[in-house]
């Protein structure tokens, strides 16, 4: 044993070890004093860094209004078709009476199918589709109208 009291096989360890990580800073050029370099975001490093962050939002916003207006000439090519009446049944079912060309048609509409009901003899009035409103709308409405009521008088 030595004076440190550690086993022969330690000790020869660690001195291979420190050998070792001598031997490769030797190779590198590197000492055990340098300090290693970080780089610096300079004013240059930012306006290059916003500028690029800009850019990425400007794509995003152009391909949004790019997808925006594609989605509108979907929406544009059923000039044939009018919604004349429509009434919710359940909570996803619903009946609709459609305006296809000169014939109205009465459809069931479910979560999962569309199914002809009957064609319209007699064609109905063209009315906006009968949505009833729920009770969150009702008091909203409601405390609308006291405000414009407390409005007034004063």
């Amino acid at each position: 044993m030595t004076p440190l009291s550690l086993p022969k096989s330690l000790l020869q360890g660690i001195q291979c070890s420190v050998l070792v990580s001598a031997l490769a800073a030797v190779c590198t050029g590197a000492s055990a004093q340098e300090d290693i370099a970080v780089p610096s975001i300079g004013g240059a490093g930012i306006a290059t860094l916003i500028m690029n962050l800009i850019l990425v939002l400007l794509i995003i916003a152009v391909c949004a209004w790019v997808y925006s207006r594609g989605q509108h000439r979907l929406a544009g090519s059923d000039q044939g078709l009018k919604v004349v009446a429509s009434h919710q049944v359940g909570s996803r079912e619903r009946i609709v009476v459609m305006q296809v060309g000169n014939e109205q048609v009465m459809l069931g509409i479910t979560a999962t199918s569309i199914n002809h009901l009957h064609t319209l003899t007699e064609g109905l009035q063209d009315s906006e589709p009968d949505v009833a409103p729920s009770g969150f709308a009702q008091r909203l409405k409601q405390i609308g109208q006291q405000i414009g009521n407390r409005s007034d008088a004063t």
